[in-house]
């Protein structure tokens, strides 16, 4: 991510600024309101607090953004407002809530509700996530992705570090952040359905859809088909084409296109459940003013650990809330990519027939996507 400078911040009280790294340091006040307490990152628009309410105690987020960048902020600003106001009075599930947004001298701020680590930070720290943690999650991201859609907008940026935590009593439940990237459907491109865009590309490449890639414009098939992505990358701990060495930002991203275009969703899906195979296809062959079908889509992951949905549920408990982790590293690998920096075989061919047979069981049970057409509408 790139580093930031900010300007000097106009405040309540003496603060220091470091020469060094362009980072405010601790105790900086914003309006008189809010206490800064430590950077928790930067990105291209600017850097993220950890803050406090000054006159209540509340621990909250802060974004902090040039004004020469204030638009960035803005447009989360009213993404935050519109799904706040489609919901009322109370808290949008699964959604931070916007505490404030305005200026600060040169700066731009936006406060939001704080929560924990997201689930790039949680891969990160553990290598990869067991498979019931990842049912678990996909479980929470389809539930956030459908609520979000429901508001009237598509996301274009789904990736584990778009996901946090809960922290106490809510500590279970994921929250869907960062609405930089995020449309309205009817402002998607709808009058060009099936046509390229060549339009500039909107998202991050290791979990972008094909059809971004391609140049379409995205509507709510492609968040699905970046879940997909996320899900393999949390319990694999990577994806087919994150070895490929480029330095070229637009060089890599040509190159994850051309892995994502050439490798078969089997391929893609290696070493994964054949529920995620399903569940990519399914997303690739929607529609682009297609509703999904949120609910064959949670059915589809939660049969991974009880195919018959019946049965009783799995206990609700994530692996780093429990003493002893319950992951085990597959034995194959991904296929191998030209320009990766290791180089990838195949699975063997009993796991590779093992899966097969799965793959066909699971697809008797679950509606083709050629059943859907009935929900089609309206993005």
């Amino acid at each position: 991510m790139t580093d930031v400078s900010l300007r000097p911040l106009t405040t309540h009280k003496s603060r220091r600024h470091s020469h060094n790294t362009g980072v405010l340091e601790c105790q900086t006040i914003l309006q008189g309101r809010f206490r800064l307490n430590g950077l928790l990152g930067k990105g291209g628009f600017g850097e993220v607090y950890a803050g406090v309410t000054v006159s209540t105690g509340e621990e909250v987020a802060v974004k902090i953004a040039p004004n020469r960048k204030r638009h960035v902020l803005a447009h989360e600003a009213d993404v935050m407002r519109s799904i706040q106001s489609a919901v009322g009075n109370a808290d949008p599930p699964g959604i931070p809530t916007l505490k404030f947004f305005g200026h600060d001298g040169d700066n731009t701020i936006l406060v939001m509700s704080v929560h924990g680590p997201s689930l790039e930070k949680l891969r990160s720290e553990m290598g990869r996530l067991s498979l019931k943690t990842v049912v678990m999650l996909g479980m929470e991201m389809i539930d956030r992705i459908q609520f979000f859609h429901s508001t009237g907008f598509i996301h274009r940026d789904i990736k584990p570090g778009n996901f946090l935590m809960g922290v106490g009593k809510h500590a279970h439940e994921v929250y869907l952040i960062d609405f930089g990237l995020s449309t309205r459907h009817s402002h998607s491109g709808a009058w060009h359905r099936g046509r390229p865009t060549a339009s500039k590309f909107v998202g991050t490449s290791w979990f972008a859809s094909l059809r971004t890639h391609q140049g379409y414009a995205q509507s709510r098939r492609d968040d699905l088909e970046q879940l997909v992505y996320s899900l393999i990358y949390l319990h694999r701990g990577k994806l087919p084409w994150t070895g490929l060495r480029h330095t070229d930002r637009t060089e890599r991203t040509r190159a994850i296109a051309a892995a994502k275009e050439n490798l078969s969703t089997a391929q893609i899906c290696v070493c994964c459940p054949p529920q995620f195979e399903v569940l990519l296809t399914y997303v690739q062959k929607l529609k682009f003013d297609e509703i999904p079908r949120y609910e064959m889509c949670r059915n589809i992951i939660w049969s991974i650990l009880h195919p018959s949905s019946a049965g009783p549920k799995p206990s609700l408990t994530y692996e780093w809330l429990t003493p002893e982790r319950e992951c085990e590293t597959p034995k194959c690998v991904f296929p191998a990519l030209r320009g990766s920096e290791t180089k990838h075989g195949t699975k063997n061919d009993e796991v590779a027939r093992n899966d097969s047979e799965a793959k066909k069981s699971l697809r008797r049970r679950m509606p083709t996507a050629s059943s859907t057409s009935h929900t089609a509408g309206k993005g």
